[in-house]
């Protein structure tokens, strides 16, 4: 495929499926994010661009955590529910870059089964009504969802489907649950993107700016309005239907681990 076209596929891919609750790397392993897609410097690339989207729409809730002062009990509880997922991803990283190279039988499962544990947890995620007051927030909340944040590390298993529907589960107010799970989202994308910059630099990529540029372009904008929907399915109660979605991708993803087997 040629490398802007290739390039602009990968940016749709990423920009609908990094915040929507569908598995971002889980579908660039089934679309096949590999050294022919722009290596680390491409996967570097394209989570900046949703980096950047996820900044310019929380951006009001972002400077609040700093101005006029700084929220203090808000930044200690970000920091802690962090914590767990940048232990994980410190350990585990070599795994899973593992599997975006080999995109062998055994990854293709792992996906697969994410995707249909992902569909299972936001069918049930619409069962669970708000019922305490905004601003509720409490620090075992808070570590549910940094776990549920750790365990999105898994390709397949989606990092917003699994934080929101766990702040919907712990009774969180339906968009203190999204933001809490994309205030979530700026240090742990914003940690991955910078490991991916270091390790680019120590293996000497090279990078073909052209097609990266344009995978930029196009995974911020489609970034943006993903995130749009994704709020507004949440707070209408619609975010099961993303079910109806993954848990037959993640059968297709299964079937094409029994092929490769």
């Amino acid at each position: 495929m040629n490398p802007y076209a290739q390039a602009a596929l990968l940016g749709v891919v990423q920009g609908l499926t990094e915040f929507l609750p569908v598995s971002s790397s889980g579908h660039l392993i089934l679309f096949g994010a590999d050294e022919k897609s722009g290596g680390l410097l491409g996967v570097m690339v394209l989570h900046a661009a949703s980096l950047l989207a996820l900044a310019v729409v929380f951006r009001r809730d972002i400077l609040a955590l700093f101005l006029p002062r700084p929220a203090w009990r808000t930044l200690g509880l970000l920091a802690a529910a962090t914590l767990p997922v940048g232990v994980i991803g410190l350990l585990f990283e070599s795994r899973i870059d593992a599997m975006f190279a080999q995109r062998d039988a055994g990854a293709l499962a792992v996906v697969g089964c994410g995707l249909i544990a992902t569909g299972i947890a936001l069918a049930l995620s619409d069962l669970f009504g708000p019922k305490e007051a905004a601003g509720a927030m409490r620090p075992w909340k808070a570590l549910v969802m940094g776990l549920a944040q750790a365990v999105a590390i898994l390709p397949g298993v989606s990092r917003s489907g699994s934080t929101i529907s766990s702040g919907l589960a712990t009774h969180m107010p339906r968009a203190e649950a999204v933001r809490w799970s994309f205030l979530l989202a700026l240090p742990a994308v914003g940690g991955a993107t910078l490991l991916k910059v270091v390790k680019a630099v120590k293996l000497g990529e090279v990078a073909p700016w052209g097609p990266l540029g344009v995978g930029f372009a196009i995974c911020f904008i489609v970034s943006f309005l993903a995130l749009r929907v994704l709020m507004a399915a949440v707070k209408r109660r619609r975010f099961w239907y993303f079910a109806l979605y993954t848990i037959p991708a993640g059968g297709v993803a299964m079937a094409m681990a029994f092929a490769k087997s």
